[in-house]
């Protein structure tokens, strides 16, 4: 079982490893059916959270990352610690593109993202899914799927 959930913590490491440049695709999340302040949040959100990643500001985006499914093993130094060795073993992330956004409801939303990652100078590209979602009035991230 703890595979399982480790499974789904490598997705994220993936995803959010030196990510370049923000959210150029926010026009994609004007669609969503929310109000103003609540989608410039998302938006505004998002880009923090790619922009830490750029940063390698993992404690920042510890902050920002919904691990519900792992909080008792989960904690600051254990996440940086592991995003690190994850980048070496998965390579970079260099590129982070916005595919489609879709509403789940008022407060969680489904953003499929296209990513390209490097390792040992080859590239290949991943097409998973992010879920952001409201908590305590602010944006979480977690990722749901990866395609290999």
């Amino acid at each position: 079982m703890f595979a399982k959930y480790l499974s789904a913590i490598i997705v994220v490491v993936l995803l959010t490893t030196a990510a370049f440049g923000q959210v150029k695709d926010s026009k994609k999340f004007s669609r969503l059916q929310m109000s103003e302040n609540l989608r410039a949040s998302l938006v505004e959100r998002f880009n923090l959270w790619v922009e830490y990643e750029r940063a390698g500001r993992y404690d920042k985006q510890f902050e920002m990352t919904d691990l519900t499914h792992y909080q008792d093993y989960w904690d600051v130094p254990r996440y940086i610690d592991f995003k690190q060795n994850s980048r070496s073993f998965h390579g970079e992330l260099l590129e982070l593109k916005v595919k489609s956004v879709e509403q789940d409801s008022v407060r969680s939303v489904s953003i499929s993202i296209r990513a390209k990652l490097q390792k040992n100078n080859k590239k290949r590209w991943e097409t998973p899914i992010m879920v952001a979602r409201m908590e305590n009035g602010v944006w979480i991230f977690y990722f749901t799927y990866v395609q290999v």
